[in-house]
């Protein structure tokens, strides 16, 4: 088994995505496709969003996974068996989470060779609320 962790795979913060190579299988990272809170939902998005943002062309056949965030909904959805898109989900309580997710949890994924694990932390968010609070910040945030 191969160990690397997610800081030797992470996008600058100044990149609008990056692309790795992790136990074979070629991944794609984006903050997020489309303009707001969109999926991919058919092989031609997917196809057409990985070779807009990799340099590959369309006979490369290895697995290919793309991981965006933005919605915070965790999730894993194969459009085939070696193309599919992955969400870690948030660590954060964010309105936009809470509309679909109602728990408090942090939400991630960890990837050992190939296989992905769905995981969260159940963690108390009472100081980041209070300290809401104490900002003024957006009533969402309380």
């Amino acid at each position: 088994m191969k160990v690397s962790s997610w800081i030797h795979h992470r996008s600058p913060p100044w990149a609008e995505w990056a692309k790795t190579v992790m136990d074979g299988i070629h991944y794609c990272m984006k903050h997020q496709f489309g303009q707001k809170y969109e999926t991919i939902e058919s092989i031609h998005q997917f196809r057409q969003f990985w070779y807009t943002y990799t340099t590959e062309t369309k006979n490369h056949a290895h697995a290919k996974r793309i991981i965006f965030g933005h919605t915070h909904w965790q999730a894993v959805h194969y459009l085939k068996d070696d193309e599919l898109w992955i969400n870690p989900g948030s660590t954060s309580n964010r309105p936009t989470r809470q509309k679909e997710d109602r728990s408090q949890d942090a939400h991630y994924i960890t990837i050992t060779d190939g296989q992905i694990h769905i995981k969260s932390v159940d963690y108390d968010v009472t100081p980041i609320i209070q300290a809401a609070k104490q900002e003024n910040l957006p009533s969402y945030w309380r």
